[in-house]
């Protein structure tokens, strides 16, 4: 009996350790197991998200359409800001992303221009023959077309919320290489507010064909510009980027030009509309 006890004692350890191997080496058929498998397709389709999403949040590149409202301040001897103004932009555009809260972004292209003038002021008096006074006035109808060349490059600041999505604000630093100008000035020399009796009188002489009132000018200007005609631009922006489409509104903090004569334009301020616009960008990348 003591043999076979000393036997038992011996081969007690060995059994033990040999089932606790067995029960490490069993597969795990619990629900976290179960939870924690997927399939060699969905496991591909993962890896592929991944890679594409590691893709698109590096660089873009493609085309950008920018409408804009353009707020002159002055306008050649015109001391005062634009009744109306706009522009239209196409662009080029290349984006690139550094690490998860940076983006550069540069672009290159075409704007077109348009701001339009009516100013009322006085111009002196006068007296007819019978010696009635009258005073004259003045009305301007301007308008302008340009033409030029832009270069902006933004800095991005931000963090993507989602892989292929950065939600962001802006600063750029542009320069504008100004093309060609087309301007158009109607300036009306009328009598203001005559008195009835004059004013049926002129309608006399003016039936007569002799009544020189309104007196009209024309102007119409073809301007182009020189190599040392530039204008620099700084904006402020807020926007969202998407892997295909984008969008960011960007507002003028300040510009400058290279001559008086080229475009001045009010900046964001509180108490009147700043000059703005709003870029689309459609990836191609």
């Amino acid at each position: 009996m003591s043999g076979t006890r000393d036997i038992v004692a011996f081969l007690m350890p060995i059994l033990l350790a040999a089932s606790i191997a067995a029960a490490e080496q069993a597969p795990d058929t619990s629900e976290t197991a179960k939870r924690n498998k997927i399939s060699y397709s969905d496991y591909q389709a993962r890896v592929s998200h991944k890679a594409d999403s590691i893709l698109a949040v590096n660089y873009h590149h493609g085309i950008s359409i920018v409408p804009a409202r353009y707020q002159d301040k002055t306008y050649g001897k015109v001391a005062r800001g634009a009744d109306w103004g706009g522009g239209l932009g196409l662009y080029y555009f290349y984006r690139h992303y550094f690490y998860n809260y940076f983006s550069a972004q540069a672009h290159a292209g075409f704007i077109y221009r348009y701001a339009s003038f009516k100013e009322d002021s006085y111009a002196g008096r006068g007296k007819f023959q019978n010696g009635e006074s009258y005073e004259l006035n003045r009305h301007l109808d301007l308008s302008y077309h340009n033409f030029a060349l832009d270069f902006p490059i933004t800095a991005k600041f931000g963090t993507h919320i989602e892989p292929t999505t950065f939600v962001f604000a802006s600063l750029t630093f542009g320069l504008t290489k100004p093309l060609y100008e087309h301007m158009y000035a109607d300036y009306t020399l009328n009598i203001n507010d005559p008195p009835k009796e004059l004013a049926h009188e002129l309608e006399l002489i003016g039936e007569a064909g002799k009544n020189p009132f309104p007196m009209e000018e024309i102007h119409e200007v073809n301007k182009p510009f020189f190599m040392d005609d530039w204008e620099t631009n700084g904006w402020i922006g807020l926007g969202i980027d998407g892997k295909y489409a984008s969008v960011q509104a960007q507002f003028l903090l300040a510009n400058g030009t290279s001559d008086y004569e080229n475009h001045r334009y009010y900046g964001f301020s509180f108490d009147r509309a700043p000059t703005f616009r709003i870029f689309f960008d459609f990836s191609l990348r």
